[in-house]
C-alpha cells in the first residue's frame, strides 16, 4: 500500500497524459527528460490511509511522480544579505516602484485582452447568428441549419486544432491547473506565452462556435500567464541593460504575480474588482499576505478601469459607465408580474420568500453534485479511448459541437410559440427577443435564448418583462445542461461560469413564474428567481461562497439581495459537499496534481514524522568537493541538507575514502587498508564505484568521488549536524561559474564577490524547470576542488523534530510553502527528510 492519500475512483488522467503524448509525437521532447527524471515525489512504503481509498495504478504514479514542486520559501542567506547592504535608498525605491509597476502592467494588458476576447466574440457571433436569421425569414429553413452548422463547426475545428496540435495545456479553464501550481506544484507549460496566445485565440473560437461554455474561466488563466510572462521579461533586462528585473525572476515572487493576474482575469471578466480579488484569495491562492492583498486589489482595480476604458471608447461613450464581460442588469426597472408589465416593489422579495429561496438552494446543490458526477465518468470515458490522440479528440470535439447546432437548431422549431414583443419603452431588452418564424411584432422564447450570445440569454431570463414559456424554459435549462456538462474538459478552452449561471436562472425563472401565475397578487418577480436559481447552480458546482457573494453583487449592483445570495450559497455548497467536493478540485484530482490542503486528513492522526520520512539522506558538507556534487547531481532529488561534523575522524575517513576510490578507478586495482579501507569496503558493496575513465584514463566519473557519508557515521561513531539546505539549480549555477577553490586554500571572506556572483545569478526560469550539468565538461584536477555552500544555502531552514506529530508537521508545510523539509533528533542530528507529496491530500474532502 502506498502512502499517499489515494483519489478515488474518478481519478483520470486525460488531459495531462494526452498533452505528454501530443508533445512526444510532434518532437517536443524537450522537457520530457526533467519531467520524468523528478525525484521529489518518490513513493514511500508506509500506508497512511485506509483501505477503503482506491489506490493510484502505476500509471497514476508515474504522472504524479513526473510534477516537480516550487520553492515558495526565500532563502535568507549570505548572498542576499550582501546584495541588500550594496543596495542605495534609490535602488530599493526603483525596485519597490517596479514591483508595483508589474501589477498595474498585468491589470491593464488582462483588462485589454479582455476586452478583445469579447469584441472578436461579438463580432463572430452576430456575423454567424445574421446570416442564419437572413435565411431563416427567408423560409430557408434547410440553408439556414446548414449554414449555422457549417460555421460553428468551423469555428469549433479552428479552436480545437490550436489546442490539440499547437498547446494542449490551453485547453479548459486552466483554474484547477492554477490552484494547482499556487498550490506549490510546478505544472509545466502552463504560463508560457504560447499558451496565453493560444487560450485568447482558441476561446474565442470555441465560445462562438455555440459550444455551451464561457470566457471568464480562461480569462483568470490568461490573466495568471499574463503576470508570469510580465515578471519574467525574457529579454527585457538584457535590452534594457538592468540586471535588477531578474529580482523578480523566482517562485515566490512569481506565484503573488500570478496570484494578482488571477484576479485581475476574474475583475475583467465580471467586471468585479473585489470579487476577483476574493476568488484568488478562496479558490486560486494557496498563500496569501496583507501586502499581497494590496497588490492584488491594484491588479484587479486596473484591470477593471483599462477594460471600462476601452469599452467606452469603442462604443463612444463619455463615461466610464460599461459593465465587465458578463453582467447580469439592474433590477430596479420594471418587471413581469403575472405576465403583465407593471412597476412592482422596490422590496423584491418578502421574508416568506426566504424558504422558497433555501429550496432552490437545495436544488442548486443536487444539480451541482449531479452535474460534477457526470463530467466525472465523461472524463474517464474520455481518458480510456481518447487519450493520447489528438485526432480523436478533435473528432470529439466537432461531434459535440455538432450535435449543440442540431439542438440549438431544431429546439426552437419545435418549441414554436410565439408572443407579443413588448414595447421598445416597456423594456430595456427588446434587443433579446427573436423573431424566428414568428410574425412581425412577436417573438418566439426558445429562439430568444437560443439565438443570442450566452450572456444574452442570461439578461433575457434575468429581465424580459414578459413570461418565457414554462415549455421553453424547462427544454432550454435540460439542453444547456447536458451540453455543459458533455463539454467541459474537451479539448477547447472553456469556462465553467455561463453555463451554471443558465442552467440555475432557467429553473430559477420556471419556478418564479410558476409562483407568479399561482399567486397573481403576490407581485412575484421571476427576474429575483433566476438569479437566485443562478447563484445556487454556480455554488453546487464550483462550492465557492464568499467570492461568488461578491462577484454576484458586483454584477447586479444590488446589495438587498446580499440576504438571498449568502443563503443559497451557504445551502447548496453543504448539499454539494454531501455527494462530492466541487468541479475544478476534482480536476485537480484528474490530473494527479499533488495538492496539500489546508487542513491535514484525518488519516494523518496519531503518526509522526519518523513515520513517513524519507531514509537515508543525501547530504552535503559545508565545504564540498566538486566531484562529489556532481555525483549528488546524478540523484533524482532536487533539493540537499548541508550538514557539519564536530568529529574530525569523519574528515579524514572521508579523504582517505575518496583519495583510495579516484586510486582505484585509475588503476583498475582493488583493496585498501585502515579507516579507509573500512569506509571503502562499504562503499564498494553498495555498489556506487565506477572505474570508467575518460579518454586518456585521467578524468573519472563523477561516481567516482562518491561517498557513503552514512556507512562512514557508522563506521567513525558520529552524526551530522543540519545547518542549512541548497536546492539543484543553486549547485548547478555554482559549478557552472566555476566557484571553487583548491582544497588547500583558505575561502575568501567575500566568496561570493571573489567570483561575482549575486542573488540575479541565481533567477529561474519562466517554467521553474530543472537546471542541468554535464560532468564531462570539468577536469580531473577541478573535480579535486571544493566548494564552500555556506555563502549560497538556505542558513535557517524550517526543521521539524522526528517525534513531531504528522498534522503539526502538515501545517507547517501547507502555512510556510516549503519544498523541502529536514528531520532531526533531540540532538540536532540530521535523520530524514520530508516533500510535499507525502503530505498531500487525499481527496476525499473539499479543498477548501
Amino acid at each position: 500500500a502506498s502512502f499517499v492519500a489515494m483519489a478515488s475512483s474518478r481519478s483520470l488522467l486525460d488531459p495531462v497524459l494526452s498533452d505528454i503524448e501530443n508533445d512526444r509525437r510532434h518532437g517536443a521532447t524537450s522537457e520530457l527528460p526533467e519531467l520524468y527524471n523528478s525525484g521529489e515525489y518518490e513513493l514511500a512504503a508506509v500506508e497512511l490511509h485506509p483501505a477503503k481509498h482506491h489506490h493510484y495504478s502505476e500509471r497514476e504514479k508515474a504522472l504524479m511522480n513526473a510534477y516537480e514542486a516550487l520553492d515558495y520559501d526565500i532563502v535568507e542567506n549570505r548572498v542576499r544579505y550582501e546584495m541588500r547592504a550594496r543596495q542605495s535608498p534609490a535602488q530599493q525605491r526603483v525596485e519597490w516602484f517596479t514591483n508595483w509597476m508589474i501589477y498595474f502592467l498585468v491589470g491593464f494588458i488582462t483588462g485589454s485582452l479582455a476586452f478583445c476576447i469579447d469584441l472578436g466574440v461579438e463580432k463572430l457571433s452576430d456575423w454567424k447568428f445574421t446570416t442564419t436569421l437572413r435565411l431563416v425569414e427567408k423560409n430557408d429553413m434547410f440553408g439556414a441549419f446548414v449554414v449555422f452548422a457549417l460555421i460553428s463547426l468551423m469555428f469549433c475545428f479552428i479552436s480545437t486544432l490550436l489546442v490539440s496540435f499547437v498547446e494542449p495545456v490551453a485547453g479548459g479553464s486552466g483554474i484547477p491547473e492554477l490552484k494547482g501550481y499556487l498550490n506549490g506544484t510546478n505544472y509545466l507549460r502552463m504560463l508560457r506565452m504560447k499558451t496565453l496566445i493560444v487560450k485568447a485565440v482558441g476561446v474565442v473560437f470555441s465560445v462562438s462556435g455555440g459550444l455551451a461554455i464561457g470566457k471568464e474561466g480562461p480569462l483568470v488563466h490568461s490573466g495568471a500567464a499574463v503576470a508570469a510572462n510580465l515578471s519574467h521579461a525574457p529579454r527585457l533586462p538584457e535590452l534594457l541593460d538592468a540586471k535588477r528585473m531578474k529580482r523578480f525572476r523566482n517562485d515566490h515572487d512569481k506565484r503573488d504575480f500570478v496570484s494578482g493576474g488571477a484576479a485581475a482575469g476574474v475583475a475583467a471578466a465580471f467586471g468585479a474588482p473585489l470579487g476577483g480579488v476574493l476568488f484568488s484569495l478562496e479558490e486560486a491562492a494557496s498563500f496569501w499576505s496583507l501586502p499581497l492583498t494590496w497588490r492584488v486589489f491594484f491588479a484587479a482595480m486596473v484591470s477593471t478601469f483599462s477594460l471600462f476604458f476601452w469599452q467606452s471608447l469603442y462604443r463612444g461613450e463619455s463615461g466610464l459607465n460599461s459593465a465587465g464581460l458578463i453582467t447580469f442588469g439592474n433590477f430596479d426597472d420594471m418587471s413581469c408580474t403575472a405576465g403583465s408589465l407593471t412597476p412592482v416593489d422596490n422590496h423584491k422579495y418578502r421574508a416568506w420568500e426566504l424558504p422558497i429561496f433555501w429550496m432552490l438552494g437545495v436544488i442548486g446543490g443536487l444539480c451541482g453534485a449531479l452535474f460534477n458526477a457526470i463530467n466525472i465518468r465523461l472524463c474517464k470515458w474520455r481518458r480510456d479511448v481518447l487519450s493520447g490522440s489528438p485526432i480523436r479528440r478533435v473528432a470529439e470535439v466537432c461531434t459535440i459541437g455538432f450535435i449543440s447546432c442540431i439542438f440549438q437548431f431544431v429546439a426552437p422549431v419545435i418549441v414554436s410559440g410565439c408572443s407579443t414583443t413588448p414595447l421598445a419603452n416597456e423594456t430595456a431588452a427588446n434587443a433579446n427577443y427573436r423573431t424566428f418564424r414568428c410574425d412581425e411584432g412577436q417573438y418566439n422564447d426558445m429562439a430568444t435564448l437560443i439565438f443570442s450570445p450566452l450572456e444574452q440569454s442570461i439578461k433575457a431570463q434575468f429581465h424580459n418583462r414578459v413570461d418565457l414559456s414554462q415549455t421553453a424554459l424547462i427544454v432550454y435549462l435540460i439542453l444547456i445542461f447536458i451540453l455543459a456538462v458533455s463539454t467541459y474538459g474537451i479539448a477547447v478552452p472553456s469556462g465553467l461560469f455561463v453555463p451554471c449561471i443558465l442552467v440555475g436562472s432557467g429553473y430559477g425563472r420556471a419556478i418564479g413564474e410558476a409562483l407568479s401565475h399561482w399567486f397573481p397578487n403576490s407581485n412575484i418577480d421571476a427576474g429575483i428567481y433566476a438569479l437566485v436559481g443562478a447563484a445556487s447552480m454556480l455554488g453546487g458546482v464550483t462550492r465557492m461562497t464568499i467570492s461568488l457573494t461578491v462577484i454576484l453583487l458586483e454584477t447586479t449592483d444590488n446589495l438587498k439581495y446580499l440576504l438571498p445570495i449568502m443563503m443559497v450559497l451557504m445551502v447548496s455548497k453543504w448539499v454539494g459537499d454531501s455527494f462530492n467536493i466541487s468541479l475544478y478540485d476534482m480536476h485537480v484530482e484528474i490530473k494527479c496534481i499533488p495538492f496539500v490542503e489546508a487542513n491535514p486528513p484525518r488519516t494523518l492522526r496519531d503518526r509522526f514524522a519518523r513515520d513517513v520520512m524519507t531514509q537515508p539522506v543525501t547530504k552535503l558538507r559545508e565545504r564540498e568537493t566538486v566531484g562529489r556534487i556532481l555525483a549528488v547531481l546524478q540523484t533524482t532529488h532536487n533539493g540537499f541538507p548541508v550538514v557539519r561534523y564536530f568529529d574530525e575522524r569523519l574528515d579524514d575517513a572521508y579523504r582517505a575514502v575518496q583519495i583510495d576510490r579516484r586510486l582505484r578507478g585509475a588503476a583498475g586495482a582493488g583493496g585498501a587498508a585502515g579507516a579507509g579501507g573500512a569506509g571503502e569496503e562499504e562503499a564498494k558493496e553498495d555498489g556506487t564505484r565506477s572505474s570508467t575513465l575518460a579518454a586518456g584514463g585521467e578524468q573519472l566519473t563523477p561516481e567516482d568521488y562518491q561517498v557513503d557519508l552514512d556507512r562512514l557515521e557508522a563506521h567513525v561513531g558520529c552524526k551530522p549536524v543540519c545547518t542549512g539546505v541548497i536546492l539543484r539549480n543553486e549547485l548547478v549555477v555554482l559549478l557552472k561559474r566555476r566557484a571553487f577553490y583548491q582544497r588547500n586554500e583558505r575561502p575568501h571572506r567575500r566568496y561570493a564577490y571573489m567570483f561575482d556572483l549575486d542573488l540575479d545569478d541565481f533567477a529561474g526560469t519562466l517554467s521553474s524547470k530543472i537546471a542541468t550539468l554535464n560532468p564531462l565538461d570539468f577536469s580531473a584536477a577541478e573535480m579535486e576542488c571544493e566548494v564552500d555552500l555556506r555563502p549560497f544555502m538556505n542558513p535557517a531552514p524550517y526543521t521539524v523534530g522526528e517525534n513531531w506529530p504528522l498534522t503539526r508537521v502538515y501545517r507547517l508545510y501547507r502555512s510556510m510553502g516549503v519544498r523541502h523539509l529536514p528531520v532531526v533528533d533531540v540532538h540536532n542530528h540530521l535523520v530524514g527528510v520530508l516533500s510535499r507529496k507525502i503530505l498531500q491530500t487525499d481527496f476525499n474532502q473539499d479543498l477548501s
